[in-house]
């Protein structure tokens, strides 16, 4: 071999071997790296809520003026919308009224019957009283009578007479102390079905019932407002103008605090990801919005999803300044450390 053939063939070694060893695959090629050495796997996903509130009312009202869009996020105490109670408040107002006047109607006519019991039977326990002081005497006569008639010394009629007058006062006393007895007792019954209605007027609890239609959180004087600490407004259901008269949802509130990332880890990429994991989500229609979190909890099952598997994996946001809609899909890397390769 000569010198010029001996250096292209040495040449020619070294380029096999510089080829074979940049084809030779690194460990840690399976996942793309950032930068900064990370490891990462590149996966999809949504933003949901845990906790969504749906608020309703049941209650006349008309809307004056709604003061946020959905997916604005809102804070405790904010108005929300603005509402005109006029027409309920005077719904409650006139049923106030008409419970009051029933119920002191009632009490008066018992104070009434109660009195004119009392008055009646007053009148007919002095009328008994003087039969039976005036039915004594004339007894007491009769009997005297009776002794000198046996004697002879009455007359046949003026003896009969007497009997006759006799009979008719105890008929009188008993007929007196009966009428007593019959008026006290249709007094007692009126008295009772009197008090009855009085009962039924103070059960009554339609106004009450009204009244705490308005005793909700989320309704302070004529508006709505949010009774969370902080919140992402969902699914508006009223406008300004609206009237209102039957149940009713306004809109949705999703609690800022159970917001997360639902993200889907194909089944052979979900050994590598443990709680803690560092994540990074871009929502899919907002590349500048740049969102962070972490790794909060790992599904046990496999699930399938168009013909593939994935393990559903969720993350907590711990950047919320720019939250994406609900429900908006996502692509998130998810960095893995180290130990975690």
């Amino acid at each position: 071999m000569n010198k010029k053939v001996f250096i292209l063939f040495i040449i020619a070694t070294t380029i096999t071997i510089l080829l074979a060893a940049c084809a030779a695959k690194d460990p840690n090629e399976g996942n793309p790296q950032n930068e900064a050495g990370e490891e990462y796997i590149e996966v999809y996903g949504t933003i949901e809520a845990k906790r969504i509130i749906n608020y309703s009312i049941d209650f006349t009202a008309t809307v004056t003026d709604v003061l946020v869009s959905d997916n604005q996020r809102i804070e405790l105490g904010q108005t929300l919308i603005s509402m005109d109670l006029s027409e309920y408040r005077n719904l409650i107002s006139s049923g106030e009224s008409r419970k009051r006047n029933n119920r002191n109607s009632i009490s008066q006519n018992i104070q009434s019957t109660s009195h004119e019991r009392d008055s009646v039977a007053e009148e007919l326990r002095g009328e008994i009283a003087a039969l039976q002081n005036t039915y004594a005497t004339e007894k007491d006569r009769l009997d005297k009578m009776s002794k000198l008639y046996d004697y002879g010394m009455i007359a046949q009629e003026e003896y009969t007479n007497l009997q006759t007058e006799v009979e008719n006062l105890r008929v009188r006393l008993a007929t007196t102390e009966s009428t007593l007895d019959a008026q006290l007792k249709l007094y007692a019954s009126q008295t009772k079905s009197l008090q009855s209605e009085l009962s039924a007027v103070n059960q009554n609890t339609d106004v009450e019932i009204m009244k705490e239609r308005l005793s909700k959180s989320f309704v302070s004087g004529d508006a709505i407002i949010a009774d969370v600490e902080a919140g992402i407004i969902m699914d508006i259901n009223c406008k300004k103008g609206d009237i209102i008269n039957v149940p009713t949802k306004l809109f949705s509130i999703a609690d800022l605090d159970t917001i997360y990332a639902r993200i889907e880890v194909p089944e052979e990429s979900a050994s590598d990801v443990r709680i803690g994991d560092k994540v990074e989500i871009v929502p899919v229609s907002d590349s500048s919005a740049v969102l962070r979190g972490s790794i909060t909890d790992i599904g046990s099952r496999i699930v399938e999803i168009n013909g593939s598997s994935y393990v559903i994996v969720e993350a907590a946001l711990s950047d919320t300044g720019q939250m994406p809609t609900l429900g908006c899909n996502i692509d998130v890397k998810i960095f893995l450390t180290p130990s975690k390769k």
